[in-house]
């Protein structure tokens, strides 16, 4: 799915030949980490002390920021590679990318729904 969504993101963003180096570092930066994720069954985890549970969930949540961190700064690179057309059709066309990821294990976001938009703060 994601190949497709790229593919068809690409399209749509009409790159010049000068753009698609851009393009790969973005793709590459932003794909998942391969194999299998790291996963520890609930039997192991639940013969953790708390604050050896309180520490592996610290450490997974350090994980997550560290990538999270890594793809912010590879697509804000690409973005500042776009012309300012295709910023807005960038903008268009990914303000869902991601809004499923933590679907996974049960979380569909604050109002319940896949890519719905956080309460507005203040």
């Amino acid at each position: 799915r994601r190949t497709k969504r790229l593919a068809a993101l690409k399209e749509k963003l009409k790159l010049t030949a000068a753009q698609e180096g851009a393009w790969s570092t973005f793709t590459a930066a932003t794909q998942p980490p391969g194999g299998p994720r790291p996963h520890m069954d609930r039997a192991e985890f639940a013969k953790l002390t708390t604050p050896q549970r309180l520490e592996r969930m610290e450490a997974r949540r350090a994980e997550r920021s560290a990538m999270f961190a890594k793809r912010a700064e590879a697509t804000k690179t690409f973005y500042a590679a776009l012309t300012p057309e295709q910023q807005k059709t960038f903008d268009a066309e990914t303000v869902h990318f991601g809004g499923h990821r933590g679907d996974h294990d049960g979380h569909r976001g604050h109002e319940g729904q896949r890519g719905a938009p956080a309460p507005a703060k203040g």
